[in-house]
């Protein structure tokens, strides 16, 4: 439940500190956002085959689920063009 609470709260960090430079004028920071986290991805993918030991390839294997998922939620933003925090799409996946 830690792992999962805190990539939850990392990620949604790092898309309210995407959508502040989009403010300043940086159009491309979700483009940027998204491939970041696709190279992150990759990362945890690496890591998860080459380790051995169970419950860090659990501890993995949660990681990786829930950036998958926060990842094909950035990809949509990058689709349909979502560039202010105040948009349907960006409130519908705050939780609390």
């Amino acid at each position: 439940m830690v792992v999962i609470a805190s990539e939850t709260v990392w990620w949604t960090w790092r898309l309210e500190d995407t959508f502040r430079k989009i403010i300043k004028g940086d159009k491309k920071a979700m483009k940027n956002e998204y491939a970041k986290q696709n190279i992150e991805m990759d990362e945890l993918t690496d890591y998860l085959v080459a380790t051995t030991d169970k419950l860090l390839r659990k501890k993995l294997n949660i990681m990786i689920t829930v950036n998958v998922h926060s990842r094909d939620i950035v990809g949509g933003f990058v689709r349909d063009s979502i560039l202010n925090e105040k948009e349907f799409q960006w409130e519908s996946q705050l939780r609390f």
